[in-house]
């Protein structure tokens, strides 16, 4: 289960999947791991088009740039 630490899965999901016989509950688990993976990336990129759009904004105080309180506000911050 190396390549299982590398990918970055939790040591509770390693075990879990270690110590889980069924072919389809392991998958269920892996099904799981996958979304919880796809709402960190979402979070991520999200939080990386917010520094973007302050990166290029033209604006000496980003925080008044229009399009910076747009991007933030769809963030919920």
């Amino acid at each position: 289960m190396l390549r299982a630490k590398e990918a970055g899965l939790p040591l509770d999901t390693i075990r879990s999947l270690l110590t889980t016989s069924g072919a389809a509950r392991r998958r269920s688990i892996l099904h799981e791991e996958a979304e919880a993976l796809r709402s960190r990336i979402a979070a991520a990129q999200a939080s990386l088009a917010l520094i973007e759009c302050v990166l290029g904004c033209d604006h000496e105080d980003f925080t008044r740039c229009a399009h910076f309180r747009l991007v933030a506000h769809r963030m919920g911050t």
